[in-house]
């Protein structure tokens, strides 16, 4: 279980990275999505806060449930591919392919890699 700490430190983070998505949300609504995803990271092994918090922004840049969205089909492969079975080079490669794919204009605080 993570601890409260740990989400605590995820909201002022998560609401100065995407101030149009998550700003104007009640903290208790962030809280649940922080739940969300620290229980959809670990799913997938990713089990470090550094990794949690990748797999929370990629959340925002595609959606809460992008690992089952049929629009992001190379998210999940990213999340799964058997030739990377190190959890942290997964969430690595698949923060790195959403900031080569997604348009600054689509997502203002995006930085490009």
């Amino acid at each position: 279980m993570a601890s409260k700490r740990f989400e605590d430190s995820l909201i002022p983070y998560l609401r100065e990275r995407f101030p149009n998505e998550v700003q104007s949300l009640p903290e208790p609504e962030i809280r649940e999505m922080i739940k969300h995803a620290i229980k959809k990271a670990r799913s997938y092994g990713i089990t470090t806060r550094r990794g949690i918090a990748k797999y929370a922004e990629v959340m925002q840049y595609l959606g809460v449930n992008f690992d089952q969205d049929p629009k992001w089909p190379w998210a999940r492969y990213l999340l799964t591919d058997k030739q990377k079975p190190n959890a942290i080079e997964r969430i690595s490669t698949l923060y790195i392919e959403v900031l080569k794919r997604m348009s600054p204009s689509e997502f203002p605080g995006i930085e490009k890699a």
